[in-house]
């Protein structure tokens, strides 16, 4: 195996919920469950270029501190919401995310990497409607 990048040592002890940031699971967490006003999660706070801790682990604690009639945290509800809602759910900083994920599938291109230079796996392009990207991608 060969060497992975800074990305894939941050989240090599993370969930994939982490890889789409705080702010962005707790906004999908938010709308899955319709959580508006005192309900509301907000994200965790970090002090700049402080790498967040499990984002998972912050909103199942949030979950013990709603009142009894919230339903508790099911964990494939979220992605089955993003599922369902495709593009046309909104969740910040949805550029960092994709940054993030391409970056995470160039490190295991990168460790895939056959003897001979070909690699056995390539990243499919993204094109997200209304959501240009400046940045040339790169597989």
């Amino acid at each position: 195996m060969r060497k992975s990048s800074n990305i894939s040592q941050q989240l090599a002890s993370q969930d994939i919920e982490d890889v789409l940031g705080d702010a962005a699971y707790v906004e999908l967490v938010n709308q899955c469950y319709g959580f508006e006003g005192k309900n509301t999660i907000a994200p965790p706070e970090t002090k700049d270029g402080e790498v967040p801790g499990r984002i998972v682990k912050f909103v199942e604690e949030w979950f013990r501190t709603m009142p009894p009639e919230v339903p508790n945290l099911n964990h494939t509800e979220p992605a089955d919401f993003m599922i369902r809602h495709g593009l046309d759910l909104t969740l910040p900083d949805l550029d960092t995310t994709l940054d993030r994920f391409e970056s995470l599938f160039s490190d295991l291109n990168t460790m895939l990497d056959r003897d001979d230079g070909e690699s056995t796996m390539t990243i499919p392009e993204i094109v997200i409607p209304g959501r240009n990207r400046s940045k040339t991608r790169k597989s």
